[in-house]
């Protein structure tokens, strides 16, 4: 392969602070993350027929940076994206930004609602592309303007990391949370630094890059959020039960008793 790729893949979730996540990462000296954060280069068929050279080409100004990275929210759900990484990368890494179910889809919904993409309502836009298959040219072109959906598949995280760490080792794969980015972005950065073998971040400032307007009387309703909650009480279960984190940030929407015996 000519030029350097990347070994440090942020995959998802969508609206679960990735584009703060890749701005922290790129101010560290040793990490250099694409300008471009998502290329989208293994979810995309056009994207990856250009070949590893075109992939390389995100990557020419890194310099000595040890860690090459890039944040497409794609490769968490896209079919065929752990088997291209796989064939085309040496030795990644996985760092996975996951926020509370429920509160993600809300976002995600605010978030193409604010865009001019989504023009139905929490429920009815959640279950309209429930049982597609991502299909990436149908989300950049859909119809009814939703090119960015797949709500529900959004937020299945046990189903989704519980792939990439079959594929790539539990040791590949690291999971932060949207919640402990925000309330102690240090410490979690930190934990980043360790899981890529580089040096402590120093001089942490707050970075929120991306985030959903917030029009206030617009966030989610109790009925909605009671709805929302009971699609993921399994997917909860499994991510808890293949990371052994707690994810007590979500206790609100999924204490730990109702989780465990989900299964």
């Amino acid at each position: 392969m000519s030029g350097r790729v990347a070994n440090l893949i942020i995959p998802g979730a969508c609206k679960s602070g990735t584009s703060s996540l890749h701005t922290y990462l790129g101010r560290h000296a040793d990490i250099f993350m694409s300008q471009r954060k998502e290329p989208h280069f293994f979810s995309s068929d056009d994207y990856f027929e250009q070949g590893s050279g075109a992939y390389a080409e995100l990557f020419e100004e890194s310099g000595s940076a040890r860690i090459l990275g890039e944040s497409s929210t794609t490769y968490m759900i896209f079919p065929n994206v752990i088997e291209r990484i796989a064939d085309t990368l040496e030795d990644p890494r996985f760092i996975f930004a996951l926020r509370n179910p429920v509160e993600r889809v809300e976002s995600h919904h605010r978030w193409l609602q604010a865009l001019g993409l989504e023009d139905l309502p929490l429920k009815q836009a959640f279950m309209y592309d429930r049982g597609d298959a991502p299909d990436f040219r149908a989300s950049r072109q859909g119809d009814k303007g939703n090119k960015f959906g797949y709500y529900d598949q959004e937020s299945r995280y046990g189903t989704h990391i519980e792939r990439f760490i079959t594929q790539f080792g539990r040791d590949r794969v690291l999971v932060i949370t949207t919640e402990t980015l925000a309330s102690d972005p240090q410490s979690t950065l930190d934990q980043c630094a360790r899981f890529l073998g580089v040096a402590p971040f120093t001089g942490v400032e707050t970075v929120w890059d991306n985030a959903t307007p917030d029009r206030g009387q617009d966030r989610i309703a109790d009925d909605d959020r009671r709805w929302l909650r009971g699609f993921f009480v399994e997917e909860v279960a499994r991510l808890r039960e293949i990371t052994g984190m707690p994810f007590d940030e979500w206790e609100q929407d999924y204490p730990m008793d109702s989780t465990l015996h989900a299964r």
